[in-house]
This record gives C-alpha cells, structure tokens and sequence, in this order.
C-alpha cells in the first residue's frame, strides 16, 4: 500500500511527503508551514481571584506539557525489544508553534481542543476582553476615516476635473 504524499516539504528538500516520511534524510526533520495551535489550559479564575490578580498574571505563566505522539516499539537487529518515546509538547501560555510536521498530524488527531476562540475565552480576564475589544473598535474607527477622507479626496477630484472642462477619467 503506498503511502499518501500530503505534505510539502519548505526545508532543505522540498518534497512532498506522506505520514511517518518526516525526515528529509535521517537525522533532518521536514519542515512545513508553520501553523499555531490553543490549548484553553488556563487555570480558572474566581470572583476572589480576579480581585488579587485584576491583570490576570497567573494566567500568563502557564505551561502545559502534552504527550500526543505515541511510544513506537520495534525489535532491533539482534532481536531486543526497543522502545522510541517522544518528548510532551509544552504550551506556554496556552500557545503550541510549530513547523514540525510529525507534530502536527499528531496535534490535529488527539482528542484535545486547539481552537482560538476557547483559548481566548479562557486566557483572558474580562478586563483583558474588553480593551481588546476597544483596540479593535478604535482600529475600525481609523479605518473608515480613512476610507472617508480618500473617497472625499476622490470626489473632490473628480469635481475639479469636471469644472475644469477636463472629462473625469475613471
């Protein structure tokens, strides 16, 4: 059965790869594009917790090791039984990058939830949301001025191309 060629290779050979090829030649990992993975890890916060902690610093200094990649045994050349562990995966902050693609077919089948929007929710205090929310507010507010005055620019343009006899071009 042949294997599936579902990855692209951005590292040193720029091939395409299936699932278990992760290395370019042994010892080299493929690299892929980078993708971000969540993890709503934070611990929860109470009433009384927000009031000592408003900012939410606790929140921030989370670490959450995961072990998604499963032990591989195999028998050596003389017959022993051997066994491959990898490393847990550490989250910091709730935030898990890589570029590795062996980590990341393992992230995307493990039964845990690496969506934003619960990360957000969970790493945010209601403070937290709400400036980010006003940042967001202010940030579309500059936009459409923006887009008013070079409307506004346009228009005046083309007013002054047609009073000055000159056909307004499009």
């Amino acid at each position: 059965m042949a294997i599936e060629k579902k990855f692209q290779c951005t590292g040193d050979c720029k091939e395409k790869f299936g699932v278990g090829e992760w290395e370019c030649f042994p010892g080299q990992p493929h690299k892929v594009e980078t993708k971000k993975y969540y993890l709503a890890d934070a611990p929860f916060l109470s009433k009384h917790d927000l009031e000592k902690d408003p900012d939410g610093m606790a929140l921030r200094n989370s670490r959450t090791h995961l072990h998604v990649i499963p032990e591989k045994t195999y028998k050596d050349e003389s017959g022993n039984l051997m066994r491959v562990s990898h490393p847990p995966l550490t989250f910091v902050k709730g935030v898990f990058e890589t570029d590795n693609p062996m980590f990341q077919y393992y992230i995307e089948r493990a039964k845990v939830d690496v969506g934003y929007e619960r990360w957000f929710e969970a790493y945010h205090t209601p403070k937290q949301k709400q400036n980010i929310k006003d940042g967001q507010l202010v940030e579309r507010t500059r936009d459409l001025e923006r887009k008013e005055r070079e409307l506004n620019d346009l228009l005046a343009q083309a007013k002054a191309n047609v009073k000055g006899g000159k056909p307004a071009s499009a």
